[in-house]
C-alpha cells in the first residue's frame, strides 16, 4: 500500500511540475512576468509538496492525503457532470483561449467551448469566398446564449439561404471598445482575410469606455487621445495593455502547447467555482461602493437603477460635458481609423449602433409611440450623431435604436430583447432581431 501511495503522489508531483513548465513557457511567449503569476508558484509548491509526501510521509498520512485527493477528483467529476448538464448555478467562466470552457449563469445560460481560435463561436468557415468579420464587445461575444444562437451566426444562416458562399466570423470580446477593434481588424486581416467587416458599437458602454475620465479604469484598458490635428495618439498608460491584448489574440495561432495551461484552468470547474465565488464577492463590494458614490443621484428617477447596472448616463445628457464631447470625438476618430484600415485592405466596412434602454425607459414609457428623451437625457442622441458622422464619412451604418423604433415595438416587447429586465445583453429573441435587421439593412437581395 505504501508503494502504491508513493507512486500516485510521484505522478501527481510530475503533473504539477509539467503544468508549471507549461505556465512558464506560455508566460515567456506572452512576455508576461513570472514573478506575478500566482498559479505558477502554486504549481511549483504543489509539485514539491507531493514529492515530499511520496517519500517522507508515513503510511497513515499518505492514506489521508490520498483520500483528500480522491474527494477532490470526485468533486471535480460531479461538477463536470452538472455543468455539462447545465444544472450548476452561480458559476461563470469565459476565459479566452482555443477550446476554452464557457459556462455563464449571470445572464442567460451559455454552456459550451470556444472554437480553435479562442472565439465563442462555431468553427470558422475559412473556405467560404465571402467572409464577414463581426467585431464588437460582449454584445457580439454573447456568452449569455448558445454559440449557435447569437446574431452573427444567425446572420450567416440568413445569408446562406441565398448562397453557400457566405461565412460570418463572430469575433466579440467582452470588456472591449472601438479602441480594441482597431487591433482586431488588423488581426482579422492577418489571419482570415475577410471581404467585409461589421463593427458593433454598444452605446451604453463604448462612449464611456473611450474616455479615461468617464471610465475610471487606468492601466487595464486601451485609451487613445487626440493630438492638435485631431489624429489618434495612444495614451502612454495603455501601451502595455494594448501589447498584451495583441499577444493574447496571436496566442491562439501559436503552437497549441502554449495554450494548455489556460485551457486546463478554464475546464477545471473546482477552480472555476472558487474563482466565481471570489469574483461575485468582489462585484458585490464594487457595486456597494458605486451605489454609495452615486447615492446623491438616487432622487432623480431618470438615473434610478443605473448604478446597479454599472451604467453612466453622462454620454446621453442633452447638454453633455466637455469630457463627454471629447469621448465622442475620440470614438469617431477611432471609427474613422477603422475605415482607413478597411480601405487599405479592400475590406467593406459597416457599422451597427446598439442602443441601451435604461430602467427609467420602462418606468415612463407605456405606449408604442415611445421616446428615449427622458428628463435631461436622450438615449438616442449619440446614435443620431453617429448617423450624421457616418453619412459625412461615407460609411454604411445601421442605427438599431432607430430600427426598433420604426418597428413600433412596445416597451414590453423591447424588454424581451434584453436580459436583466430589459437593460442587459441580448436574449435569443434580441439576437434574432439584430440578425434580421443587419440582413435587411446590408444584405437584402438588391445588395448581394
Amino acid at each position: 500500500m505504501n508503494r502504491f501511495f508513493q507512486r500516485v503522489f510521484f505522478v501527481i508531483a510530475i503533473a504539477w511540475l509539467l503544468f508549471a513548465l507549461l505556465m512558464a513557457n506560455a508566460a515567456r511567449v506572452q512576455n508576461a512576468s513570472l514573478l506575478q503569476s500566482k498559479t505558477l508558484f502554486v504549481a511549483i509548491a504543489g509539485s514539491l509538496f507531493f514529492l515530499f509526501a511520496a517519500f517522507k510521509f508515513k503510511t497513515e498520512w499518505k492514506f489521508r492525503l490520498f483520500m483528500l485527493v480522491f474527494i477532490v477528483v470526485a468533486l471535480e467529476a460531479a461538477l463536470q457532470a452538472t455543468t455539462w448538464l447545465g444544472l450548476l448555478p452561480g458559476i461563470n467562466t469565459k476565459r479566452r483561449c482555443p477550446y476554452a470552457r464557457v459556462y455563464w449563469t449571470s445572464e442567460g445560460h451559455g454552456n459550451s467551448i470556444r472554437n480553435r481560435y479562442g472565439w465563442y463561436y462555431p468553427t470558422f468557415d475559412l473556405a467560404a469566398p465571402k467572409r464577414i468579420a463581426a467585431i464588437g464587445d460582449s454584445m457580439v461575444e454573447a456568452v449569455e446564449v448558445d454559440r449557435t444562437r447569437n446574431h452573427a451566426y444567425l446572420l450567416q444562416q440568413l445569408l446562406q439561404q441565398n448562397s453557400p458562399d457566405w461565412a460570418v466570423l463572430g469575433m466579440g470580446t467582452h470588456g472591449t471598445a472601438p479602441s480594441y477593434h482597431l487591433d482586431v481588424l488588423e488581426y482579422a486581416q492577418r489571419h482570415f482575410k475577410p471581404q467585409e467587416a461589421i463593427i458593433y458599437i454598444s452605446l451604453g458602454a463604448n462612449i464611456r469606455e473611450t474616455s479615461l475620465a468617464l471610465n475610471r479604469v487606468t492601466n487595464e484598458y486601451i485609451y487613445y487621445d487626440l493630438d492638435a490635428q485631431n489624429h489618434l495618439v495612444l495614451n502612454p498608460i495603455s501601451v502595455n495593455h494594448r501589447a498584451g491584448f495583441i499577444k493574447n489574440l496571436e496566442l491562439s495561432h501559436q503552437p497549441f502547447i502554449y495554450c494548455l495551461p489556460m485551457l486546463f484552468t478554464s475546464h477545471c470547474m473546482t477552480l472555476q467555482s472558487v474563482l466565481s465565488v471570489r469574483d461575485a464577492l468582489g462585484r458585490r463590494r464594487e457595486l456597494a461602493a458605486r451605489v454609495a458614490a452615486e447615492a446623491a443621484a438616487a432622487a432623480d428617477p431618470t438615473k434610478r437603477g443605473l448604478a446597479e447596472l454599472g451604467l453612466n448616463p453622462a454620454p446621453f445628457a442633452v447638454n453633455p460635458s466637455d469630457d463627454v464631447k471629447l469621448a465622442k470625438a475620440v470614438l469617431q476618430a477611432e471609427l474613422l481609423r477603422c475605415k482607413e484600415i478597411c480601405d487599405g485592405y479592400g475590406i467593406r466596412l459597416r457599422l451597427v449602433t446598439v442602443p441601451a434602454f435604461p430602467p427609467a425607459f420602462y418606468e415612463t414609457q407605456k405606449t408604442r409611440d415611445w421616446t428615449m428623451k427622458i428628463g435631461d437625457y436622450d438615449y438616442l442622441q449619440p446614435e443620431r450623431e453617429l448617423i450624421a458622422f457616418a453619412k459625412e464619412k461615407n460609411i454604411e451604418l445601421l442605427p438599431l435604436g432607430n430600427y426598433i423604433q420604426s418597428k413600433k415595438m412596445s416597451p414590453e416587447e423591447i424588454r424581451g430583447l434584453y436580459f436583466s429586465n430589459g437593460t442587459g445583453h441580448f436574449t435569443e429573441q434580441g439576437h434574432r432581431l439584430v440578425a434580421q435587421a443587419v440582413y435587411e439593412a446590408f444584405y437584402q437581395t438588391k445588395h448581394l
